[in-house]
């Protein structure tokens, strides 16, 4: 597959120069559309719940939510690699604080990503030689139903291309302090796959 976890970090370290490209297919875009979609979900509702003292919904959420950004990473640098010269890249700043690139796809997709995420061969390959950073101003929308997929269809037609959720986990499972229960952490509709 070509990518290699870090669990010291959010990101995932994708080695770009070894990956295999990733179709531009409006069904895959759809997919990484989708599972980003609810990633932003994921990540409100384990600030929500840490707040409402639910520590164990707010760890089960922030691992998922860790686990579908590494996805979104992945796919984004097996999707730039099958057509990189046809890949608008610019860097923007996100209500003035943080710079994350944006990409451009020709079907009418683009999506964010931490420049930290993203392996400097990509960024090469795709001729990006002016970083200008262009502030913008950005609502973040957690809705999901809207989605043009299913969580569950998306992350199933990733783990086809070779991108698997559960690889992306930090812990398979977490525990519930109050009843000494471990929770599983996995995607249940990949369980099968």
């Amino acid at each position: 597959m070509g990518s290699t976890n870090q669990r010291s970090t959010t990101h995932v370290t994708v080695d770009y120069d070894t990956i295999r490209p990733l179709s531009q297919d409006s069904r895959i875009f759809d997919a990484v559309y989708t599972i980003n979609r609810h990633a932003k979900r994921f990540d409100r509702n384990a600030e929500e719940a840490y707040h409402d003292g639910d520590g164990l919904t707010a760890r089960l959420q922030s691992v998922r939510k860790t686990a579908l950004y590494r996805v979104k990473t992945i796919a984004i640098h097996r999707l730039v690699k099958a057509a990189p010269q046809s890949t608008r890249i610019t860097c923007h700043e996100l209500n003035g604080s943080r710079e994350m690139y944006c990409f451009d796809f020709q079907a009418g997709y683009s999506f964010h990503q931490p420049t930290a995420a993203i392996d400097d061969a990509l960024l090469e390959d795709a001729g990006i030689a002016d970083e200008t950073v262009e502030p913008i101003s950005f609502k973040r929308t957690t809705n999901t139903t809207d989605c043009p997929q299913e969580l569950a269809v998306a992350l199933q037609r990733l783990y086809e291309c070779g991108i698997d959720a559960n690889e992306q986990l930090d812990t398979e499972s977490v525990l519930d302090w109050d009843e000494k229960i471990r929770h599983s952490t996995a995607f249940d509709c990949l369980e099968t796959a």
